[in-house]
């Protein structure tokens, strides 16, 4: 079983969509390549290794929410706020959803996955989330599940 080094690690994490809060997602590779996917509990893949080019050693992503009505609409956008893949899930507001990422060891001996709440104007909040994974046995994986609550209390 890969190895866990854990920095920060939170369960879940509030964001405000209201204040068009996001989360960004930072997944340092050490090997070759990444092979990852993250899915939400439907399950639907909001992102995954094949959405982004080859080569790198850092992946970076934002689930984004806006407000609609009495919904909230999450998304997966590149740093500058483009659609990246075609995740698009509207749910209630103040719905906690769950987020898992799987990452195989096919090529890489390691991750680090960090994921950190910003503002709207792209002002860092708070870093919720940071685990290191290093490879044990080849081809073995890892799931690493996060709730997100979408609005709520300030």
């Amino acid at each position: 079983m890969a190895t866990k080094t854990v920095h920060k690690e939170l369960a879940a994490v509030l964001i405000h969509p209201e204040n068009s809060e996001y989360l960004e997602y930072r997944l340092g590779i050490r090997g070759s390549s990444a092979n990852f996917a993250l899915a939400d509990d439907q399950p639907q893949t909001a992102l995954q290794d094949t959405d982004f080019p080859e080569g790198g050693n850092e992946l970076v992503w934002r689930l984004q929410t806006a407000i609609e009505g009495d919904s909230v609409r999450v998304t997966s956008k590149d740093t500058n706020g483009q659609p990246k893949g075609d995740y698009t899930r509207l749910v209630s507001l103040r719905f906690l959803a769950t987020y898992a990422m799987a990452m195989a060891f096919v090529t890489a001996v390691g991750y680090r996955l960090q994921i950190r709440r910003f503002s709207n104007d792209n002002r860092e909040l708070e870093l919720v989330f940071d685990v290191e994974y290093k490879m044990e046995t080849q081809g073995e994986s890892v799931r690493q599940d996060i709730g997100v609550q979408l609005g709520g209390g300030q």
